[in-house]
């Protein structure tokens, strides 16, 4: 069925525009894709800022910008651009709304040129205060209550919370991967939590994706992992915002999985 790409309304978690602005910023002035761009605010943000941007979003009439095409799209389907096109794809709060993470990956790692930049933001379901109310309620805080499917704007709920193992598998599969991770700013239990449970979360997760994983190439590509997984940004942010890029391009990373060293909340 149709699914549709309407974010978020900025003023829900404020913030997270700025922190996205932030990784946006530093990045060469070149074309953009803005998907599910809403009413425009990133958009006309980024063509201010000298970027080429296009929007795409279900509903384009809600796109205030003039000066910017804003092509419609259904995620669902296969996007109405060309492969290689742009030099930057940006996300904001959209894959939590779409039914098929993989294909949502998989397309923007299609549209998005070689050497290029994928921005993804999403709220962060691998923070210890997310893990800790699946546990006790069986529900990702992302989305704590069952939704009413009868609604008719059932897609603006976060109908499919991203879990960081999926996020990294649908890019990999692609031969992209993560080279950074941010966030807008610190969950304030995750923080509490985080001197008391870090030392389990850590032996746990080095004990299976190290001890337990006997292919040695596989193995270090895990310990790749490793240090996202335990960064202070996914163990501890509202929101996660992950730079992805193909496997073969230049980076200041050399091609490693990192983190910031200046994560702070926005």
């Amino acid at each position: 069925g149709s699914e549709m790409c309407i974010r978020d309304s900025p003023l829900a978690m404020p913030g997270i525009h700025e922190a996205v602005k932030k990784v946006v910023e530093p990045l060469p002035r070149n074309s953009l894709l803005d998907v599910g761009a809403g009413e425009g605010a990133f958009s006309q943000w980024a063509a201010d800022s000298g970027f080429w941007v296009t929007a795409m979003d279900a509903v384009p009439k809600f796109f205030r910008p003039r000066d910017i095409r804003c092509l419609p799209c259904d995620l669902g389907q296969r996007w109405p651009v060309e492969d290689n096109q742009f030099d930057i794809v940006v996300s904001i709060e959209v894959i939590e709304h779409v039914e098929n993470h993989y294909h949502f990956l998989r397309e923007c790692c299609r549209v998005v040129k070689p050497n290029g930049y994928i921005v993804i933001n999403t709220p962060n379901c691998h923070s210890l205060q997310s893990r800790l109310n699946y546990f006790l309620t069986g529900f990702d805080d992302c989305a704590p209550r069952p939704i009413d499917h009868e609604r008719p704007d059932m897609y603006m709920a976060h109908i499919h919370p991203l879990p960081f193992p999926t996020m990294e598998l649908g890019l990999r599969a692609s031969e992209f991967q993560i080279q950074h991770v941010t966030y807008n700013r610190r969950r304030r239990i995750s923080t509490l939590l985080l001197p008391l449970l870090y030392p389990w979360v850590w032996w746990r997760s080095y004990r299976q994706l190290i001890l337990r994983e006997h292919q040695p190439e596989l193995r270090q590509r895990n310990r790749q992992l490793l240090k996202l997984m335990l960064s202070p940004a996914l163990l501890t942010g509202r929101v996660a915002i992950y730079t992805c890029r193909h496997r073969s391009a230049e980076s200041d990373a050399g091609g490693t999985l990192s983190t910031p060293d200046d994560l702070r909340a926005a």
